[in-house]
């Protein structure tokens, strides 16, 4: 039977652990944050990475990454862009951006940054979207809310989904988690 860890990490990270997507996260006690970020030992070498970007109180929001995909996309022009914007330190490593992302998670009181979705690997134009109309009237929602090619999310929706539940099916029939993660 499948840990409690990892049916949490498949239901929220299936597409990461496949390879077919940069990043994902998942909030969770401060107890299971721990048993996710003690997979870093198991998965680093397969280009996995687990980081706590926050922890408040007994909950922590945990970041599941495939770190070369994630540093190639943060140093996209476009990205690096927007994300100049809101401050961040572009010209450094992978590693001191997400010190920033942890810092602006922190400091936001109110809300959340939602530049993040340039983290998650979420189009652009979405991520944009979503900060200019402050989430409302977006053309679609699934996995994010969509402002830009409703046609290719809708086929980034499917193929996650389809990959969620081959993960769940599988774990669910005995397969170790070790077995699904892609090198």
């Amino acid at each position: 039977m499948a840990a409690p860890i990892d049916k949490l990490l498949v239901w929220h990270c299936a597409p990461v652990l496949a390879g077919i997507k940069v990043s994902n996260l998942f909030s969770a006690e401060l107890s299971v944050c721990r048993q996710a970020l003690a997979y870093n030992s198991a998965y680093n070498a397969r280009g996995v990475y687990f980081t706590m970007l926050c922890r408040c109180k007994n909950r922590g929001l945990v970041l599941v990454y495939r770190r070369a995909r994630l540093a190639a996309r943060l140093r996209e022009p476009a990205v690096r862009g927007c994300l100049r914007g809101f401050g961040y330190p572009v010209q450094e490593g992978l590693e001191a951006q997400l010190d920033f992302l942890r810092t602006r998670v922190k400091s936001m009181q109110d809300g959340f940054p939602h530049e993040i979705g340039a983290f998650l690997g979420y189009p652009l134009e979405d991520v944009i979207g979503f900060i200019e109309n402050c989430g409302r009237d977006c053309k679609l929602c699934g996995f994010w809310k969509v402002y830009g090619d409703v046609e290719r999310a809708s086929r980034m929706f499917a193929r996650y989904t389809a990959c969620r539940e081959d993960f769940c099916r599988r774990l669910a029939a005995g397969e170790p988690l070790a077995s699904l993660v892609a090198a």
